[in-house]
Protein backbone atom coordinates (compact mmCIF):
# COMPACT_ATOMS: atom_id res chain seq x y z
CA UNK A 1 0.00 0.00 0.00
CA UNK A 2 1.43 3.34 -1.00
CA UNK A 3 1.96 6.04 1.60
CA UNK A 4 0.15 9.33 1.22
CA UNK A 5 2.46 12.24 0.31
CA UNK A 6 2.59 13.67 3.85
CA UNK A 7 3.49 10.27 5.33
CA UNK A 8 6.12 9.78 2.64
CA UNK A 9 7.72 13.13 3.54
CA UNK A 10 7.74 12.23 7.24
CA UNK A 11 9.32 8.85 6.47
CA UNK A 12 11.96 10.47 4.26
CA UNK A 13 12.79 13.04 6.97
CA UNK A 14 13.27 10.14 9.40
CA UNK A 15 15.55 8.40 6.89
CA UNK A 16 17.63 11.57 6.50
CA UNK A 17 18.00 11.90 10.26
CA UNK A 18 19.01 8.25 10.63
CA UNK A 19 21.53 8.56 7.81
CA UNK A 20 23.11 11.67 9.32
CA UNK A 21 23.50 9.85 12.64
CA UNK A 22 24.48 6.42 11.37
CA UNK A 23 27.01 7.51 8.74
CA UNK A 24 28.40 10.64 10.41
CA UNK A 25 31.98 9.36 10.19
CA UNK A 26 31.69 8.38 6.52
CA UNK A 27 30.95 11.77 5.00
CA UNK A 28 33.76 13.66 3.25
CA UNK A 29 35.60 16.05 5.55
CA UNK A 30 34.17 19.10 3.77
CA UNK A 31 30.55 17.84 3.84
CA UNK A 32 28.15 20.49 5.19
CA UNK A 33 26.72 18.18 7.89
CA UNK A 34 25.69 21.02 10.21
CA UNK A 35 23.83 22.76 7.37
CA UNK A 36 22.08 19.48 6.56
CA UNK A 37 21.02 19.10 10.20
CA UNK A 38 19.73 22.67 10.24
CA UNK A 39 17.85 22.12 6.99
CA UNK A 40 16.37 18.92 8.41
CA UNK A 41 15.11 20.83 11.46
CA UNK A 42 13.56 23.47 9.19
CA UNK A 43 11.87 20.82 7.05
CA UNK A 44 10.47 19.09 10.14
CA UNK A 45 9.08 22.43 11.33
CA UNK A 46 7.54 23.07 7.92
CA UNK A 47 6.02 19.58 8.00
CA UNK A 48 4.50 20.21 11.43
CA UNK A 49 3.12 23.59 10.41
CA UNK A 50 1.70 22.19 7.18
CA UNK A 51 -0.38 19.64 9.10
CA UNK A 52 -2.57 22.51 10.30
CA UNK A 53 -3.32 23.77 6.78
CA UNK A 54 -6.02 22.51 4.43
CA UNK A 55 -7.04 22.64 0.80
CA UNK A 56 -4.88 24.18 -1.88
CA UNK A 57 -2.56 25.85 0.63
CA UNK A 58 -1.80 22.45 2.16
CA UNK A 59 -1.17 20.92 -1.27
CA UNK A 60 1.15 23.75 -2.38
CA UNK A 61 3.15 23.63 0.86
CA UNK A 62 3.33 19.83 0.72
CA UNK A 63 4.67 19.90 -2.84
CA UNK A 64 7.34 22.42 -1.82
CA UNK A 65 8.21 20.32 1.22
CA UNK A 66 8.45 17.19 -0.93
CA UNK A 67 10.83 18.91 -3.35
CA UNK A 68 13.06 20.29 -0.60
CA UNK A 69 13.13 16.97 1.26
CA UNK A 70 14.03 15.10 -1.92
CA UNK A 71 16.80 17.61 -2.70
CA UNK A 72 18.30 17.25 0.79
CA UNK A 73 18.02 13.46 0.61
CA UNK A 74 19.81 13.39 -2.77
CA UNK A 75 22.53 15.81 -1.64
CA UNK A 76 23.32 13.70 1.43
CA UNK A 77 23.45 10.43 -0.47
CA UNK A 78 25.62 11.93 -3.21
CA UNK A 79 28.05 13.04 -0.51
CA UNK A 80 28.03 9.54 0.97
CA UNK A 81 28.77 8.08 -2.46
CA UNK A 82 31.69 10.45 -2.98
CA UNK A 83 32.86 9.78 0.56
CA UNK A 84 32.89 6.03 -0.13
CA UNK A 85 34.89 6.64 -3.30
CA UNK A 86 37.47 8.62 -1.34
CA UNK A 87 37.78 5.87 1.30
CA UNK A 88 38.42 3.23 -1.38
CA UNK A 89 41.16 5.21 -3.14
Amino acid sequence: MALDPAAKVAKQLDAIEETLEQYADQFPVNAPVERWKSTLQSLRLMDTMNRSTTGSEHKIRLEKLQAQTEALFNEIFQALDSGDAQIED
